[in-house]
């Protein structure tokens, strides 16, 4: 029954061919798989007998189609591709947080604002425009901390999606550990499944795209794969990894319970995860922090330093402190003097002291409250973190920078009286010294006047007080500082000193510890209006000159709007914040440009891939019609070979 044999072995590898092109054409749309191949060979006799026939054929083995040199590169390709693809996915929402250049969220807040403290200028005792600039300022803090708090938010969104991710690495790796057991098993056997190396592989292509991998194919086919090195499928063993934050406060990676974080591990999406958490994300933050800080020091500092419409101060609370060294606060706190007004109620007279920031390294507001305490007419207290200043009843303070308006010193003898007013218009505070040039009656004798030279000795000018001065009128004395000599006489050489007061706080203690502040806070998600402003606009501090009815201090505040601050690189608060608009942005396109040009050479991979390995429908086809006329031709045979046994049976 030879002839049987050999029929029933083509019609069984008909029939197996069959199937496995079965298979193909039925996974043709399936990603990743790759064809498979029956590879036939004739079934011999001993090769050393007399005369060797065959035995029919067989299906030695199913090949699958692989070309492991494309394979390797596009599993190289897929972890740049896949953080590229985190990144943009993460800087699209950031940017759309941040708002456009053109108009909408905090830059047109932060426009609107100072163009509301600009308008207030005009009018500074308008009670509409203060509302307006108080109505503003809380649009402001609100953009800021919405914009601050939503930072947070992506960050810990970003956290979170590193864990989920990494529990993915993790099903991935036992996914491949398992298929590896299996595969040596079939190995030992002489035997594959090209269905299970297929989902192997797969695995091993979605892994590449989340952790930058490297894959090692051991002698029995199974795979070892490493992440940034480590090992973390070994044949049939497979090593767990973790996401968690290292003692930096960065976001790390690490083999599971050794508690050694990488933060630095680039590749894949949880690369994009780590450059997200740790660098990008927190780059945005700071400069919006930092913008944020800058408006709130400028302003306070300004702020500090004036006064509303009730005018000087009874009781004045800051915000809470810490009890650390001034030097160490977020808001910078330097070296220097600090000039209160204690002005008596009764008499009028106004005394100015001085109150010294000696070192910020050690200094604290508990040393600082006891300075303003040791100030006549004033007492200082610290509870709970806050400086609260008290006047003496009787009395009021403030720190306006106005002159006094009698000079600080004196050597003058004659009968004129000398008063002074205004603000000093210069860049430092200074000490100003007019000397009498002749002598004699004021408004009366020729050359009579008053040369006034700086502590340097450098000449700011003169002033005519004798002949043609009519005694009372107000002269230019130093800019922004206006003097008045009464009728009398006045002697040569006699002098006098004047205190010309810029800032009365160039330290920032007071803005820092929230001292008559407009805005409280730090950061963005902290800023918001003070609560002194938000109970009455009235308290808005506009004036600096001893009337208290001038728009000195919010024409100060407005100059923020267009002051270089170098906190902000020297740019104005407007451009910082355009800046960082603008840089998220490049960004955005930066990566975008990157992600399509991964994923058109990775496409152009996969297709060479497909072309090579992947199931052409008409070729299997094609085979399959073979196969059929195979199978065919092996049954018409299987049929003439019964018929012609019949034959010979009945003629024996």
């Amino acid at each position: 029954m030879h002839e049987h044999s050999i029929a029933i072995s083509g019609l069984t590898v008909a029939r197996q061919a069959l199937q496995v092109l079965g298979n193909n054409i039925a996974n043709a749309g399936t990603e990743g798989y790759h064809r498979q191949d029956p590879l036939i060979a004739p079934v011999t006799d001993d090769p050393l007998a007399s005369l060797p026939i065959g035995h029919g054929a067989e299906v030695t083995t199913i090949r699958r189609a692989t070309d492991m040199l494309l394979e390797t590169q596009i599993w190289n390709q897929r972890p740049e591709l896949g953080q590229a693809d985190q990144e943009l996915a993460t800087l699209q929402t950031l940017e759309s947080v941040l708002g456009t250049l053109q108009s909408g969220g905090l830059a047109d807040a932060i426009t609107t604002f100072f163009g509301a403290v600009t308008e207030l200028t005009a009018q500074p005792q308008s009670t509409a425009l203060r509302a307006q600039v108080v109505g503003s300022a809380n649009v402001m803090c609100a953009e800021f901390r919405a914009l601050g708090q939503s930072l947070d938010s992506l960050a810990d969104h970003v956290a979170q999606d590193a864990r989920t991710t990494v529990d993915r690495i993790n099903e991935l790796a036992a996914r491949i550990a398992e298929a590896n057991i299996i595969v040596q098993e079939l190995s030992a056997r002489q035997c594959n499944d090209g269905n299970l190396l297929d989902q192997r592989d797969q695995a091993v292509s979605e892994l590449a795209e989340l952790a930058d991998i490297r894959v090692v194919t051991a002698d029995d086919g199974s795979y070892n794969v490493y992440a940034w090195g480590t090992p973390i499928v070994l044949k049939g063993h497979h090593t767990e990894l973790e996401i968690n934050y290292a003692q930096t406060g960065q976001l790390g990676l690490s083999v599971k319970g050794a508690n050694y974080y990488d933060t630095s591990a680039g590749g894949g999406r949880i690369g994009g995860h780590l450059a997200l958490y740790n660098e990008l994300v927190p780059q945005v933050a700071e400069r919006v922090d930092a913008l944020a800080a800058a408006i709130i020091q400028h302003i306070n500092q300004a702020h500090a330093e004036g006064v509303g419409q009730q005018g000087a101060f009874t009781s004045l609370a800051g915000e809470v402190v810490s009890d650390s060294p001034v030097g160490d606060w977020a808001a910078s706190v330097t070296a220097g003097d600090i000039a209160v007004r204690v002005v008596d109620t009764v008499t009028g007279a106004v005394s100015r002291h001085t109150v010294a920031v000696a070192d910020p390294a050690t200094d604290t507001v508990a040393d600082l409250a006891a300075r303003f305490d040791a100030v006549s007419g004033l007492s200082a207290t610290v509870s709970n973190g806050r400086l609260t200043l008290t006047a003496d009843a009787g009395k009021t303070f403030d720190f306006r920078p106005a002159v006094a308006p009698e000079p600080a010193t004196s050597t003058l003898t004659g009968t004129a009286a000398v008063a002074l007013s205004g603000v000093y218009e210069r860049e430092a505070n200074e000490t100003l010294t007019a000397t009498v040039l002749g002598s004699g009656e004021v408004g009366v004798t020729p050359n009579l006047a008053l040369e006034i030279r700086d502590s340097g000795g450098d000449l700011i000018g003169s002033v005519n007080v004798g002949q043609g001065y009519a005694a009372g009128d107000t002269l230019s004395f130093a800019p922004g500082i206006s003097l008045t000599v009464g009728r009398g006489t006045m002697n040569v050489g006699e002098q006098f000193t004047v205190e010309a007061i810029v800032r009365s706080d160039p330290t920032g203690f007071l803005a820092a510890a929230g001292v008559n502040g407009f805005f409280t806070g730090a950061s963005a998600a902290e800023m918001d209006l003070a609560a002194r402003i938000q109970a009455s606009p009235s308290n808005l501090a506009c004036a600096l000159g001893a009337g208290g009815l001038d728009n000195l201090n919010v024409l100060r505040m407005a100059e923020v709007a267009a002051q270089p601050i170098a906190d902000l690189a020297d740019e104005t608060p407007a451009d910082a914040y355009r800046t960082v608009v603008s840089d998220v942005g490049q960004a955005v396109a930066f990566r975008e440009a990157r992600r399509d040009g991964l994923q058109d050479l990775l496409g152009e991979l996969v297709r060479q891939r497909e072309e090579r390995t992947g199931v052409d429908v008409n070729e299997e086809a094609a085979n399959l019609m073979v196969l059929e006329n195979m199978f065919q031709a092996m049954a018409r045979y299987l049929s003439a070979v019964s018929e012609a046994h019949q034959v010979l049976m009945k003629l024996v």
